[in-house]
């Protein structure tokens, strides 16, 4: 803060008046408060006698704060220090006269203590203008003065105005934090509607990978809008999320859905996949369960899944844990052409599987455990592809009735199991499927169209890649 002395007088032999300004006083911590309470103006002007003296008077808001008379050979840096002081009161009491700083003409710079230096500092006319810069001459003093003005911390209008433009700051960012969330908010609401007007428009609700634990609620709201849209689903994609359960009263109201993707999921009970809902669902397709952690399937008569779909082609139930498949429990799927159980725990394969007339394909490699094939399957005249490699399978466990009766059957994968290609040879009928195998090779050869390596693959290692 700063504060203005002026000193006016005339000496009595007739000299020009001088003066003496003091202003910009920058205190140290604290002192801009007590000195703008009391440091006024000083005048030092004759008296109405000429006396050889001057009155000192302190003026501070139109009030005078120090009168008294001073002694024109007191008119040295000494003098003014200590007029200074008394009208600085608390502001610089405590401070030695070493550590008020005065500045001169040309920035020549005084000491409070400096007695003799005020003459060097006149003008030609005989005035002097000095400006009082209150500071310390030492680290000491300033921490002495912290302390006796402020008890040792900092200046309360320091610390007012710290904190006022903390607060300003906190306001504004609260502000701000305020807007980015409502602006968050109103953009996320603005997607989420463009996605649901996207699924209105393509009939495919994708909602892959979003932590989902249960089936978009929006899908199944009781509104005209949503009762309109619902049979117009074709494909619901909740794969990559957490979903323990689908809801079956729901599920049965997608119509028109022909692909249901949930793999990846929570699915686990036995009850979590609503099998009698998917049943009634006349266009359904493809269901892909893969990736959950279902330990089982209901058996028919718990799903109530006595009505015959002849729609779903292809189900998918790997990398699950099922260990056993019910009795009949996919009888109901009269259409069902790919089967897909592989990485699972079972121990055999459900020999009913022969009521599935249309089955092209069945995949129940990586279960381990599986030590024959059921020879029910030879019923299955439009089977063409079996793989169960990486399981528990010899020579034995492979009925020569099914090389010979599965008129289809051409590609058969047996790699990584106890079983070699010198011991199936030998079996009655694998000439018969050889043959087929062959002319299945020669067919894509001729039409230039590769299937794969497996259309050239016996299906089984020989015994040199066991003894080397």
């Amino acid at each position: 803060m700063r504060a203005r002395v002026r000193v006016r007088g005339r000496r009595a032999r007739g000299r020009r008046a001088g003066s003496v300004d003091a202003g910009d006083v920058r205190t140290v911590r604290g002192v801009h408060e007590e000195v703008a309470k009391t440091v006024g103006r000083v005048d030092m002007s004759d008296d109405a006698n000429g006396a050889d003296d001057v009155e000192v008077e302190v003026r501070h808001g139109g009030k005078t704060r120090v009168k008294t008379r001073m002694a024109m050979d007191a008119l040295t840096m000494e003098g003014v220090t200590r007029v200074t002081r008394e009208a600085c009161e608390d502001a610089t009491r405590s401070l030695p006269a070493s550590a008020l700083t005065f500045l001169g003409p040309g920035g020549i710079k005084f000491k409070g203590d400096d007695v003799g230096r005020i003459d060097a500092a006149k003008n030609k006319k005989g005035s002097l203008r000095l400006m009082l810069l209150v500071s310390a001459s030492s680290d000491a003093v300033c921490a002495t003065k912290r302390t006796t003005m402020t008890g040792g911390g900092s200046s309360r209008g320091v610390e007012a105005l710290r904190a006022a433009r903390l607060a300003k700051e906190a306001k504004r960012s609260e502000a701000l934090t305020a807007s980015a969330s409502a602006s968050a908010s109103s953009s996320a609401a603005a997607a989420k509607q463009r996605r649901i007007e996207s699924w209105k428009a393509t009939g495919i609700v994708g909602a892959r990978n979003e932590g989902l634990d249960a089936v978009p609620s929006v899908l199944f709201e009781d509104s005209a809008d949503s009762a309109d849209f619902r049979p117009r689903i074709r494909v619901l994609d909740c794969a990559f999320n957490v979903i323990e359960r689908l809801p079956a009263k729901q599920i049965a109201t997608l119509s028109g859905l022909t692909r249901l993707v949930m793999r990846d999921n929570a699915l686990r009970d036995v009850d979590a996949v609503p099998w009698a809902a998917l049943a009634s669902l006349k266009s359904l397709s493809r269901v892909d369960l893969s990736g959950n952690a279902l330990t089982g399937l209901p058996t028919t008569t718990d799903t109530l899944c006595v009505v015959i779909n002849e729609s779903i082609q292809t189900l998918t139930l790997a990398r699950n844990a099922i260990e056993v498949i019910p009795e009949g429990f996919f009888s109901w799927m009269k259409g069902l052409r790919h089967l897909s159980l592989a990485n699972n725990r079972l121990s055999a394969l459900p020999r009913d599987l022969r009521r599935n007339s249309e089955l092209e394909l069945l995949d129940a490699s990586g279960n381990k455990t599986i030590r024959a094939i059921p020879e029910s399957f030879s019923e299955l005249k439009m089977l063409q592809v079996l793989n169960l490699s990486d399981n528990a399978i010899d020579a034995t466990g492979v009925p020569s009735i099914v090389l010979r009766e599965a008129t289809s059957l051409c590609e058969l994968g047996l790699r990584g199991n106890p079983a070699r290609i010198e011991a199936l040879r030998g079996l009655d009928g694998w000439s018969t499927f050889d043959e087929r195998r062959k002319k299945r090779a020669d067919k894509a050869l001729a039409s230039r169209v590769m299937l794969g390596d497996n259309i050239f693959d016996e299906g089984a290692a020989t015994e040199r890649f066991e003894r080397y």
